[in-house]
Order: C-alpha cells, then structure tokens, then sequence
C-alpha cells in the first residue's frame, strides 16, 4: 500500500475526493451500503446500534490506460438512525459533505411522509452546517432491500 501511495503522488498532483454521509431510519440498510462501498463483506446479521462509522476507500487508476484520470478518495460516514432525534455530532456529518445518501428500506411500506421528513432534516442540517467551498452537495435517495416481498 506504502508503494502504490508514493506512485499514486509521484503520477497524480491531484486526487479527486468526495465525502459521503449516510443518513435515514434505523434497519433501512445504512450499514450495508456503507460495507459495500469499503468493499467489505456482506454481513447477513444484523445488530442494531447507536453508532456512527467512518472508513476511507482510494481508488486508484495507476493501471489504467486513461492519464487523465485522477485517484479519487471516499471519506464514508455511517450515521445511527437516531440522529434525525438526538442531532449528536450532525454538525460534524454534515459540515464537509459533497454528497448525502438518505436510505431507505425498499422491502417495507415507504410513506411519503417519511421521505419528506429525512429529507427535510438532511436540507436543514445542510443548510445550518455545509461548509463545501464546492456549492451544497448532492442529495440522493437510495432504496435498498428491494429483493424483499412487500
């Protein structure tokens, strides 16, 4: 890792880098999309807590036939499904977010007002905290579970 490091420097003068932050309700899969993207693997029990998680995730193109292809660096964060009530550490979620995953359990009755409201307090906390020099970041709905009868 030490090597590819010092390549990655040596090739590239700039890495792309991205911070995600995960938000939405308790068991809605946060924690699963957070392993897949660190590339972890599949966990089929589930412990639910007041956790958040963070991870970092390069990606590199040093192989790659494409030069102008910059490394790009994920910053993840997993945050507990209580947030939308305690707003513990929301300031520190959201302050440098480019992008926000809202999830959603797809395998469950998704009302609209549930949308609305995480939706809602994600646009709030981004409006009091988002201190992105890039413009507000992007703010994508994510249904998972969909392999899951209704």
């Amino acid at each position: 890792m030490k090597m590819e490091c010092k390549t990655i420097d040596e090739k590239f003068r700039k890495i792309e880098k991205r911070n995600i932050t995960i938000v939405g309700p308790q068991s809605s899969g946060k924690t699963g999309v957070f392993r897949s993207l660190m590339s972890l693997p599949f966990q089929s029990e589930y412990k639910c807590d007041e956790f958040g998680r963070f991870g970092n995730k390069l990606f590199t193109s040093i192989k790659s036939k494409y030069e102008k292809v910059y490394p790009l660096s994920m910053n993840l964060v997993d945050t507990p499904g209580s947030l939308i009530r305690s707003e513990i550490a929301a300031e520190h979620y959201f302050s440098r977010c480019d992008i926000v995953l809202i999830v959603f359990d797809g395998g469950m009755a998704i009302e609209e007002e549930t949308i609305d409201k995480w939706t809602q307090f994600v646009l709030a906390q981004i409006s009091t905290h988002n201190q992105g020099g890039k413009g507000a970041p992007m703010v994508i709905h994510l249904i998972t579970k969909l392999d899951r009868s209704l």
